[in-house]
């Protein structure tokens, strides 16, 4: 293996990996009813920017498929988060909220409680 595969096979290996790291993201933007306050709207512009000129730098200027296709499938990930946030922030803005807020499906989970012991229910032990 050259040094010029191994490091397209890490690169590859990075980007598959950052795919993966998209759908928790997706998801909790997705479910969340607060304006998707958790979200840098700026960082993630930024990474759509980044991904979508690295897509048409390699689909224009160096005519590699691989790459153009990895870096454009970024971008779509990207745009997804960045869409749902602006979404999200101008529907808690507006009288759209209650409305999105009875289509979704609602979550609901609690931590299960603890059991009293006898050394911690208040009690003094003799």
């Amino acid at each position: 293996m050259t040094l010029g595969e191994a490091a397209f096979l890490a690169f590859s290996a990075c980007n598959f990996l950052r795919l993966g790291s998209y759908v928790p993201q997706i998801i909790r933007v997705a479910r969340d009813q607060h304006g998707a306050s958790c979200i840098s709207f700026t960082s993630w512009s930024i990474f759509l920017l980044a991904n979508s000129t690295t897509a048409a730098h390699a689909a224009v200027n160096l005519g590699d498929g691989l790459l153009t296709l990895i870096s454009a499938v970024n971008a779509i990930c990207c745009l997804a988060i960045v869409g749902l946030t602006a979404w999200k922030r101008a529907a808690l803005r507006s009288d759209l909220w209650p409305r999105v807020l009875s289509c979704l499906p609602r979550y609901s989970y609690r931590w299960p409680r603890r059991q009293a012991t006898a050394s911690w229910s208040g009690q003094r032990q003799s």
